[in-house]
This record gives C-alpha cells, sequence and structure tokens, in this order.
C-alpha cells in the first residue's frame, strides 16, 4: 500500500505544479508580456495558448480532486471516529477552497476561454473594433481569473502541507 500512497502523493503534487504554474504564467507572464504586441496579435496568441493550457489545467485539477479524495479515504480509516476532530478544522476550509477554486476555473475555462476562442474567424480575417474590444476585455478577465487561481491554488497547497503534518 505505500507504493500506491506515495504514487498518489507524487501524481497530487506534479497536477498541483502543472496548475499552478500554468495559472501563474498565464496571469503574471504571459498576458502581461503581451501588452506591448498590437491588439489582435495579443488575443490571438492567448487564444492559441488556452486551447492547450485550458484542457491541461482541467486535468490537473481533476487529477487534484481525485488524488485529494483518494488521500482522504486513507486517512478516514486510519483515524477513525477522530477523523473530523483532528482534520475538520484544516479540511473544511481545504475543501471550500478547492470547491471556490473549481467554480472560478471552470468560469475561466468554459465562460470565458470558449467564447474567446470561439469569436476569432476561422479564416484567420479580421474582426469588428467593437468585437476586439470584448475580446480584449475577456483576455483581462482571463489574466485576473488566472492570478485568483493562482493565489489560491498556493492557499490549497499551504492547508495540504498542513494537512500533512497533522
Amino acid at each position: 500500500m505505500p507504493g500506491i500512497e506515495g504514487l498518489t502523493r507524487f501524481a497530487h503534487l506534479l497536477a498541483s505544479m502543472v496548475y499552478l504554474g500554468g495559472s501563474w504564467f498565464l496571469g503574471a507572464a504571459l498576458i502581461p508580456g503581451l501588452s506591448a504586441a498590437a491588439p489582435e496579435q495579443r488575443i490571438r496568441t492567448v487564444a492559441a495558448v488556452i486551447r492547450w493550457y485550458h484542457p491541461t489545467s482541467l486535468a490537473a485539477l481533476g487529477i487534484l480532486v481525485m488524488t485529494g479524495a483518494f488521500t482522504l479515504t486513507s486517512a478516514k480509516a486510519a483515524l477513525g471516529p477522530q477523523y473530523f476532530s483532528a482534520l475538520f478544522t484544516l479540511l473544511g476550509p481545504k475543501l471550500l477552497l478547492a470547491f471556490v477554486l473549481v467554480m472560478l476555473s471552470s468560469y475561466q475555462f468554459f465562460g470565458l476561454g470558449l467564447r474567446l476562442v470561439r469569436s476569432l474567424p476561422e479564416d484567420g480575417g479580421a474582426v469588428p473594433a467593437e468585437v476586439q474590444a470584448w475580446q480584449l476585455k475577456v483576455v483581462a478577465r482571463i489574466q485576473v481569473c488566472a492570478l485568483t487561481g493562482a493565489g489560491l491554488a498556493a492557499a490549497l497547497g499551504g492547508l495540504g502541507m498542513a494537512l500533512a503534518r497533522s
């Protein structure tokens, strides 16, 4: 059993790094780094990156939820009746933040990312100025979501380390 638990922890940490690193890159490096680019180029570059980033991040979130649940199942079995009294002061906030992160990421991926990608002309042509202004607002919202998600993921990581010590 220690082999499976070790593999589960490794997958959890790897998925955490993928999600946190990708969110930080998107929100703190890529989008700000494109501020000097022409608006159309900024929009197309962000759209190209999120075509890869959003499915990868969604998969990482799924792995995080599943490996976290697996770890909690083992902890519950080991602690028995003391499970809630021993862990809930940290586990409750962690589960709440995880729920908020999943909802925020869902909004970023499905509410913003898909709309941005679908708003681009398939033939690569130009879009009207009002559509481009809307697209830039969507890019700004994606940046806020990515940075907020990175902050939530960092807080979840801290809570996870505190849970592992308890």
